[in-house]
């Protein structure tokens, strides 16, 4: 049976508000098993620097406010890695391809009318592990990994 999961940063000064590192993918593996491969990388990961750099809306009607975060080396280079665990080590797929890989535009979406301030800096100190429960439309954290500085 296919899960579907999805991998984000927290913004630590805007609960609520997180940054997508892997949007909503399937694959046959179960959680544990897609924990135990991601942490292969999100474990030896630093904190993550974000700028928010302006506004935007997304989505298919282009209806979803957003702030588009600075595509920094670092947050492309975790994307671009976590995909290739997912395709390969997991053989799983993303639920929709516009926003994976060389697609991918780092942001934080709008959430209960509350977005992230263009021009605001932070730095993302952990990563989340969700699996999507799709008959009632919530997420279910299954792993959180604490980013320090080595």
């Amino acid at each position: 049976m296919e899960r579907t999961y999805h991998a984000y940063l927290p913004i630590p000064e805007y609960p609520g508000l997180h940054c997508t590192v892997l949007p909503w993918f399937r694959s046959e593996a179960g959680p544990k098993t897609v924990e135990n491969e991601l942490n292969r990388l999100f474990r030896g990961t630093r904190p993550v620097p974000l700028l928010g750099h302006g506004r935007a809306l997304f989505g298919r009607s282009r209806n979803v406010p957003v702030t588009t975060i600075y595509p920094s080396t670092e947050l492309m280079l975790l994307h671009m890695h976590a995909c290739d665990i997912v395709r390969i080590r997991l053989q799983g797929h993303f639920v929709d391809t516009d926003y994976a890989g060389h697609d991918y535009k780092p942001h934080v979406a709008d959430h209960d009318e509350h977005g992230l301030p263009a021009g605001t800096e932070t730095t993302a100190n952990r990563i989340v592990l969700a699996e999507i429960i799709a008959h009632i439309g919530k997420k279910r954290p299954v792993h959180t990994w604490t980013l320090r500085l080595r």
